[in-house]
Parts: C-alpha cells; structure tokens; sequence
C-alpha cells in the first residue's frame, strides 16, 4: 500500500548540535543573537539519507535559518509548493524521484522557479555536474561538504558581508556574481588509507 509522503521532523540530537555548535551563544538562532538583519532564508533540504538530513537541518537552523525537509523527491515537491523555498539543497540519488527530475520541475513552477537550487551529492564526476545543469541546478556540491564551506557559500550566494557570516547574519537576496559554481569542490577531503 503506498504511503503519503512524509516530512523529516525537525529533531535535533545532541551529536548534531555539538558538531555544529560549541556554545549556547552558536547554538542560538542569528535573530536571537541579535544578528539578523532580515529574515531568514526559507531552505528546503532534501536527502534520502535521515540522518544526513537531521545532522544538516539542525545546522541550518542553528544558523537561523527557516528549514523544512524531506526524505524523497514527490515530498519535496509537496513541500515546496507551501514553503515557496528561496534555497533547495538536493541530493541527486533519491528514491522514487532523482534530484534531477525534482529540480526540473522545480524551475517549472512559479513558487519555486527562481529558487537557488543546490545539488548537494555524492556524484562528482563531469558528467553528474553537466547533468545537473541541464537540470536548472544552480551550484553542484559534493559531498561530504564541510559545514563552514556551504555557510560561506550561501553566504556568497546571497550577498551577506563576511563579517555578518561570522555573525549568523542572513540577508536573502538573489544569486549575484561570484566563482563559477562548477569548477570547484566543497567537499572535506577523505583521508586515504595507507
């Protein structure tokens, strides 16, 4: 029997925050802090990995940051319709769905046609990232990303002053100008076994 789609709720284990955050002052929303100068990004991550996407979610917000995620693309879809995402971080192999084809039907709806879309994936190669162009990603990711890399770049991507980054400071605009999102790599580095 098929089931509806289901949402990630947004839980927060201890490992996630303690990885993310060091102190009560980080683990405070930015708006808290006192940092936000407007409102936060609406992000919409998407991964079938659920504890990859609690690890990043709880991240994210920590960051002040409205999140909403899911587990496959026919929820993101569903999702995205309410949620008018300004951000979709997407994994390309997902269940049902791939990120491709939730990415071209993004672009095609109103709510979402202007989104930055991000491929936040394991396929690396080449052919993956002119896949995901085609698709109407804008940036393509490899994981693993390392977290302070992606806040840097949502940070570039959206015109936030580096000292407002340090900060937890989130201005949403629109993409502007900045490195060419497929000539380079964010992933952390995996060491090699000797």
């Amino acid at each position: 029997m098929p089931t509806a789609p289901q949402e990630k709720a947004a839980a927060t284990p201890p490992a996630a925050a303690e990885v993310a955050a060091t102190d009560a002052t980080q683990r405070q929303p930015a708006a808290a802090r006192g940092g936000a100068a407007g409102p936060p990004l609406r992000v919409l991550l998407v991964d079938d990995h659920e504890e990859a996407v609690t690890a990043l979610h709880a991240l994210l917000e920590i960051w002040g940051h409205e999140v909403r995620s899911a587990l496959d693309g026919p929820s993101a879809l569903a999702i995205a319709r309410e949620l008018a995402p300004q951000v979709v971080l997407l994994d390309i192999g997902l269940p049902e769905m791939d990120g491709w084809e939730v990415a071209r039907r993004l672009r095609r709806r109103p709510e979402t046609a202007a989104a930055t879309l991000v491929a936040l994936t394991g396929y690396g190669q080449d052919a993956d990232r002119a896949r995901s162009r085609d698709a109407g990603f804008d940036h393509h990711l490899v994981k693993p990303v390392n977290p302070q890399k992606l806040k840097e770049r949502l940070a570039e991507w959206f015109q936030i002053p580096p000292h407002e980054v340090a900060r937890g400071v989130v201005r949403p605009a629109r993409v502007g100008e900045g490195k060419d999102p497929w000539t380079h790599d964010d992933s952390t580095p995996t060491p090699s076994a000797s």
